[in-house]
């Protein structure tokens, strides 16, 4: 092998070291485990569920005899047809990702839902005892049933809707749904946000407003995050708001997330000893001739 060859293949190394971390992998939900169209939110109590070495906090309880939930559940219900509260636990989808990131009805995924009155947000962790050096790279989002047809249709599943079609009757109106993802290192460092669109309706030419129907990839790093990211909370923004807060529901569903371990300084050195060595054996080359 040439010499300038590798100090090439050193140098890419390294760069995928710095950016990516040694190790990439794709985490689906499939180690979650339920019954065929059902989902688990806690049994509208208060805790987590774990996942892969990830937290997923979750919040319940009982006021005057209504059940509450917030945070994270999850889910393979199919039903991407039926608007309304009752089917807050499907995604648009239909299912969930699976080992290779493909859709695949049935398969797992998680509901994440903000509730604003309890202020809670959902928020994914990094089990601290894990011992590991995984980092999030980014994950993957889609929309709820219940905020895919609120938002598309103005079908809450309600007799008299709350919730606005968006775009209105003209089309023209201005609307948008996203969520805020912020992120945040092993010492709860902020390490990046970002606002991904669930739904976007601000464009001149309305051919060009959507919905998000698939599930869509968050690259954290093409975001902006800095290395490190282990837990990340989620927060909800629409335009239509009215006299009692939000209309549109704070819900959307994820797939998975991207995973890559964080090296260690002793790789990064190695890296570098063997880019110093390759250039010195370069020059010395240079210099017989």
């Amino acid at each position: 092998m040439h010499t300038y060859y590798k100090i090439g293949l050193a140098a890419l190394v390294l760069a995928g070291l710095t950016q990516s971390g040694a190790f990439a992998a794709f985490l689906n939900y499939s180690d979650l485990t339920l019954s065929p169209e059902s989902y688990n939110n806690g049994s509208y109590s208060s805790g987590y569920f774990e996942s892969n070495d990830f937290f997923y906090s979750y919040a319940g309880g009982d006021s005057g005899g209504y059940q509450w939930w917030a945070g994270m559940a999850y889910s393979n219900i199919t039903d991407n047809t039926t608007p309304g509260y009752a089917n807050q636990f499907s995604a648009i989808t239909g299912g969930g990702l699976d080992s290779d990131a493909q859709t695949v009805a049935g398969e797992t995924y998680v509901i994440a839902y903000q509730d604003t009155y309890q202020g809670i947000n959902p928020s994914v962790d990094l089990n601290p005892e894990s011992g590991s050096d995984i980092q999030i790279d980014g994950i993957y989002l889609t929309n709820t049933t219940y905020a895919y047809l609120a938002i598309k249709d103005g079908n809450d599943g309600s007799e008299y809707p709350y919730v606005k079609k968006f775009g209105g009757e003209s089309g023209d109106d201005k609307d948008f749904f996203y969520v805020t993802i912020t992120g945040y290192d092993k010492d709860y460092n902020q390490t990046g946000t970002y606002d991904f669109y669930l739904a976007d309706y601000r464009f001149d030419d309305n051919d060009l407003d959507y919905v998000i129907d698939a599930w869509t990839y968050v690259d954290f790093k093409e975001a902006g995050f800095t290395m490190g990211t282990t837990s990340f909370t989620l927060e909800f923004v629409t335009s239509d708001v009215g006299d009692y807060g939000a209309n549109t529901p704070f819900y959307a569903a994820l797939g998975g997330m991207n995973v890559s371990v964080i090296p260690e300084p002793s790789a990064y050195a190695a890296l570098f000893g063997a880019l110093s060595l390759g250039f010195v054996l370069m020059r010395r080359r240079a210099l017989k001739k």
